[in-house]
């Protein structure tokens, strides 16, 4: 191996690096601004969007582009808060910037490449690594790590030199190197990340935790020591904790956000390519592509091969006939800091943790994609390999066999580099989209909406289909529509009232997709709305009939493309409780009363209607009584005599302490059933959501309703003729439909 000063090896993997991303990212590169990695939509539009959108029109602590007129804190939108914050004082006070924040972005994730390989050649000089090897192993673990992968879809979950330069911190800590200076290092890296990305913030603190807790089972003398600095660290985590629920007024986030038994690595998908053309080979033979792209932390072909080293260096050291391990404690440290992580990155240690733990320390309920925390595992094993190869080479060249050291070092940074370039052609792939989105001008349609004053024309932007991500209890999927509602929030100033965000209030989400419910529900958030019309934004087939009502009564503006632009004036919102009411007042007598206190035009054919008033609970829509639900395959058989169409409807209450709504499915056998979709249920009254689906039955036809998954409660259960209003007066208030009118 070459030996030449250190510095030139740092310029060589500076350059190496440099030219790597320009074979795969020169688009990027060249034209930052013009460019976004990965996909023009989804939450990698999302993510550019709320960075882009606080530069050029919020400050502080508040972004208000989406979830008008709320808006929401910083740190639950990941548009980097420490950065975003930083710029956003640099373009209000000494130049614009705003207009670059795509190239901004852009930058920042490249730079934060060629950072992280320098920090691994630091750690691998820190285990005496050779420094060529150092280099080139360096360069690969960059090129092949997830986080690269990860890009494509969250590029700010993409900054690699993270969980290395903690890593490097707790090395030069647990070595007594400047103990102070890197201890108040640590703990302010600690508190910056927390801004940058919160999942950051709990892996470093994690790591340094592990670190700290095998350093002092390996060597107990200095249990004192680590002790303060883990105590300083949990005093910064308590302290940003304090700070972000002090600066945070919402107080209904979701508790248990969905995905935590799901979001998890497996050993196939550390361990196995997940990237043609190896993937499509093995993945039909083997089938370990079964985790969710979330756990995808793959650690190259030399994985295996690493591990297997390594129990073979733990058996050795055991029966005495190795010291690998035991000379070179700080390698077993980081080992057993990473067997940890891929521990908890798999759901093992989830499995283990009581749930009186969850209960008392209530935010680690918030990290429900545990795969991501096998990223640490990723950098420590892959670090590994380098450190194996320079001790075998060494060994091989001390009998005199360094021919066949070289050749063996040779081809596993072949088998290595191999990765490197399916990783880069893939991420290469999904990238250098151009940005249509911030940098398109569109300049007709843009005077059309009033240009620079559309603020004064509109209030807000709402998109149809309606889109709402944000909330775990009630929630209207992605749809493309959301692409051209970034676009014109961010070229009129005009914040969205749409959603797709994380862990948004569940009030808010309430009061906000109430705007697309029934005319027979009162929308809540109207309070907060002024008199001014809404900039209406549609983009393909409107289905659901309450939106395409709104689209009726909203007046043409002009199209661009697949996307139309209508002024939405406020008042079609207004419920038609009032009108339904005087309505039933005029024409009651003339009503049938086919039942104690039910009143239709006529007598129908079938009807059900549950009240439960029988079974009397704290909670009940009305009356007082509902079912409570065990989350266990509860059942209600429903029996319609005549063929027809028909309505179900039921009301089923959102508690904000169950992880999300029970699952509910309307069954005519077993093989015929409809997923009723609760969670996208967009009739919201108070505390509960009305669910309903069209039944058309043959003669004497049983349905079964099933609800599992989740505890709940439902009441309110109605089969009802389709084309036949039913009115009940029962509990002294006047009910249509299975809707409070008065």
């Amino acid at each position: 191996m070459l030996s030449f000063d250190g510095r030139l090896y740092r310029l060589l993997l500076f350059f190496t690096c440099c030219f790597i991303l320009y074979i795969f990212f020169s688009e990027i590169l060249l034209e930052p601004n013009s460019y976004m990695i990965g996909p023009a939509s989804g939450d990698q539009l999302k993510n550019y969007f709320t960075f882009a959108y606080y530069l050029k029109f919020d400050s502080g602590i508040w972004f208000t582009g989406m979830n008008y007129p709320f808006g929401e804190l910083n740190i639950f939108t990941d548009n980097q808060p420490i950065i975003s914050f930083t710029l956003n004082l640099i373009d209000d006070h000494l130049f614009n910037i705003s207009d670059y924040a795509v190239g901004i972005m852009n930058y920042l994730f490249l730079i934060s490449i060629i950072i992280t390989a320098q920090i691994l050649y630091s750690i691998h000089r820190f285990f005496k690594i050779a420094p060529l090897l150092a280099t080139f192993s360096s360069v690969l673990i960059v090129f092949v790590s997830p986080q690269l992968y990860r890009s494509v879809p969250h590029i700010t979950l993409s900054y690699m030199f993270v969980i290395p330069m903690v890593w490097l911190l707790m090395l030069k800590i647990t070595t007594k190197r400047r103990v102070l200076l890197n201890t108040l290092l640590i703990n302010l890296s600690i508190c910056s990340l927390a801004f940058l990305h919160i999942y950051f913030f709990v892996m470093a603190v994690l790591i340094v935790m592990s670190f700290l807790l095998w350093d002092s089972l390996l060597d107990k003398k200095n249990l004192p020591n680590n002790l303060k600095i883990a105590a300083s660290v949990l005093v910064v985590a308590f302290g940003v904790f304090l700070l972000i629920n002090g600066i945070d007024p919402v107080a209904d986030r979701p508790e248990q956000p969905w995905g935590i038994s799901n979001y998890r690595s497996s050993f196939g998908i550390i361990f196995l390519p997940q990237i043609p053309p190896l993937l499509h080979i093995l993945d039909p033979i083997l089938n370990y592509r079964n985790s969710p792209f979330e756990g995808i932390s793959y650690v190259g072909l030399l994985g295996l091969p690493a591990i297997a080293c390594f129990a073979y260096l733990l058996i050795a050291d055991l029966v005495g006939r190795s010291q690998f391990l035991i000379e070179n404690k700080f390698l077993l440290t980081s080992a057993l800091t990473a067997l940890c992580f891929y521990l908890l990155g798999t759901g093992a240690i989830h499995e283990w943790i009581p749930e009186l733990v969850y209960d008392l320390v209530k935010p680690l309920r918030q990290m429900r994609s545990l795969g991501r925390f096998s990223w640490v595992f990723y950098y420590i094993l892959t670090s590994f390999y380098a450190v194996l190869l320079w001790k075998l080479y060494q060994n091989l060249e001390a009998k005199n066999r360094s021919v066949l050291g070289k050749a063996i070092v040779t081809i596993s940074l072949a088998v290595w580099s191999y990765d490197t370039w399916n990783n880069l052609v893939y991420v290469d792939a999904a990238s250098g989209h151009q940005n249509l989105v911030f940098n398109t001008d569109d300049e007709p349609v843009k005077r059309t909406l009033a240009g620079e004053n559309a603020g004064d024309k509109f209030q807000a932007i709402m998109v149809l289909p309606y889109v709402h991500v944000g909330s775990e209890k009630v929630n209207k999927e992605y749809h493309p529509v959301m692409e051209a509602g970034f676009k014109w929030a961010y070229k009129t100033g005009l914040p969205m009232i749409n959603v797709q965000m994380s862990r948004t209030s569940l009030s808010q989400s309430m009061e906000n997709i109430q705007l697309v419910s029934s005319g027979l529900i009162e929308k809540k958030i109207l309070n907060r709305f002024s008199d001014k019309p809404l900039l209406l934004i549609t983009r393909g087939e409107i289905t659901e009939p309450n939106q395409r009502n709104l689209v009726e009564q909203a007046s043409l503006i002009t199209s661009s493309e697949d996307v139309t632009f209508y002024s939405l004036p406020i008042a079609a919102f207004d419920d038609k409780k009032g009108v339904v009411y005087e309505d039933f007042i005029n024409k009651k007598d003339s009503l049938t009363e086919f039942k104690p206190s039910y009143f239709a035009a006529s007598i129908p054919q079938d009807f059900i209607h549950y009240s439960f008033n029988d079974l009397q609970t704290d909670h009940h829509f009305i009356g007082k009584g509902s079912k409570s639900l065990t989350g266990v395959a509860d059942t209600i058989d429903l029996k319609i005599e005549n063929g027809g169409d028909y309505e179900l409807s039921f009301w089923m209450r959102l508690d904000p302490k169950v992880l999300t709504v029970p699952k509910v499915e309307l069954y005519l056998d077993s093989e015929n059933y409809l997923d009723l979709r609760g969670v996208e249920a967009t009739d919201i009254y108070e505390d509960w959501i009305r669910i309903s689906a069209p039944l058309s039955p043959t003669e004497k036809t049983k349905y079964q309703l099933i609800f599992k998954d989740q505890p709940g409660i439902i009441d309110e259960v109605m089969v009802r003729p389709l084309d036949l209003d039913i009115y009940s007066t029962k509990e002294g208030s006047l009910i249509m439909n299975n809707y409070i009118i008065h």
